[in-house]
């Protein structure tokens, strides 16, 4: 597990699958990082220290990779060596890009305003329920991609998705930046 490159699905001795729960995940952490707590290491060398220090960071990398949807995506892609260049990943779906557009301009249209009235706060919480469901949508289709390994499209169906997933989370970020605004 040195190097350059870490599974960290084995790492965590998890399956590789998109779809993981976030909780097994962090009690894995917990008890991974616990075995290599300096504590335990007052009286070592200085190598066997060192060792679990990195140890310890590989830990952390790893969870924090495994625990966001978008970059666990990504390190799957890297696992079964499909291009996972993130700025390369597009949507290639016109209807899904009008529809990106149009939240886009729905946001601008409330953002424009110099104050909120309760209805516009409505329209920006359902805009917030709206994106979510894009998000958890996204999410869904990427496990069901992963899971299935359609040869057929696999590289185009996952990067729609990816694209779709980072659109969302960082959409929400705008709406949530727009509600703290006002």
């Amino acid at each position: 597990m040195t190097g350059k490159f870490c599974n960290y699905f084995s790492l965590f001795s998890l399956k590789e699958d998109f779809e993981i729960e976030v909780g097994e995940l962090e009690r894995i952490r917990d008890s991974m990082l616990l075995e290599v707590h300096p504590d335990k290491f007052v009286n070592s060398s200085q190598i066997e220290k060192s060792a679990a220090n990195k140890y310890s960071t590989q830990i952390n990398a790893g969870f924090d990779i495994l625990r966001d949807p978008i970059r666990r995506a990504i390190h799957l892609c890297s696992l079964l060596g499909v291009d996972s260049k993130v700025e390369e990943f597009r949507e290639s779906d016109t209807a899904s890009l009008e529809y990106q557009l149009e939240l886009r301009e729905r946001l601008d249209d409330i953002e424009q305003l110099e104050k909120l009235s309760d209805k516009q706060l409505e329209h920006l919480n359902n805009l917030w329920s709206e994106v979510m469901e894009v998000k958890a949508n996204a999410m869904l289709q990427i496990g069901r991609i992963f899971k299935t390994r359609e040869k057929k499209n696999f590289d185009s169906l996952l990067g729609n998705q990816i694209s779709r997933l980072m659109f969302a989370t960082n959409f929400l970020v705008s709406i949530k930046k727009a509600i703290e605004k006002y």
